[in-house]
């Protein structure tokens, strides 16, 4: 994946080449000047791709996200979770019955410099023994989501698109079990990719490839960034 990032005139077009980074890479991540990074401007130019949904709601719309304490996040969140520090390598909307294709980001401020951390799931894949990569097609797991709390699989029809996300999922089998051991030992040894934040930038994940995460940061300032999830990639 190449280091540089490239600026745009527009968040559409920097949008748009994500995109078609996403469908070699993984992820896209590219620029536009700091002065249109603005919520209302990054809405348009996700709707002119798709509909956005947010992933606490589930409705159409865009959401803006800050480190938040535990005291003050929503239950079952990953803030609720992990508050301010260190967010775990997961799957946006894990919960969701399928989740959403692609998640995209704009940065309109990071005064904490709290990276975004990636990971593609093909490496994890890459690192696990024979019944781990075996298991990812019969593992089922438990999906803790209130009254609408459900059985699923990780894989999303196939080994290389999957589903993860410990603060929502509880291995439900014997494989799920064993894999999620597994996984537990073999994901902090892999090399991830770091997304350093400015304002401006953008950045588009596939969310059945690419697991994210964020680091703990300097906790001082601000940092504020806006999400938009598709349901289709």
């Amino acid at each position: 994946m190449p280091d540089t990032v490239i600026e745009f005139d527009t968040i559409e077009n920097a949008l748009r080449a994500c995109v078609n980074n996403v469908r070699i890479h993984g992820w896209g991540v590219a620029s536009v000047n700091s002065d249109l990074a603005d919520p209302g401007s990054f809405e348009l130019a996700v709707r002119s791709i798709g509909v956005p949904y947010s992933a606490r709601t589930v409705k159409e719309g865009i959401e803006v996200l800050s480190p938040t304490t535990v005291s003050m996040a929503m239950p079952a969140s990953l803030s609720s979770a992990y508050g301010i520090g260190e967010f775990p390598l997961h799957t946006d909307a894990a919960h969701w019955p399928i989740p959403p294709r692609l998640m995209l980001m704009l940065c309109v401020c990071d005064e904490q410099n709290r990276s975004t951390q990636l990971l593609p799931w093909d490496i994890v894949v890459s690192r696990l023994s024979a019944s781990g990569r075996s298991a990812i097609m019969r593992a089922s797991y438990l999906v803790r989501n209130g009254r609408r709390s459900h059985y699923c699989a990780m894989n999303l029809g196939s080994a290389a698109l999957i589903r993860l996300d410990s603060n929502c999922m509880t291995p439900a089998t014997s494989d799920a079990v064993s894999l999620a051991a597994e996984l537990e030992d073999t994901i902090p040894r892999l090399p991830r990719h770091s997304v350093r934040w400015s304002a401006g930038m953008v950045l588009v994940v596939d969310n059945w490839r690419v697991l994210h995460g964020r680091d703990g940061g300097s906790g001082a300032g601000q940092r504020i960034l806006v999400r938009a999830l598709l349901k289709d990639g």
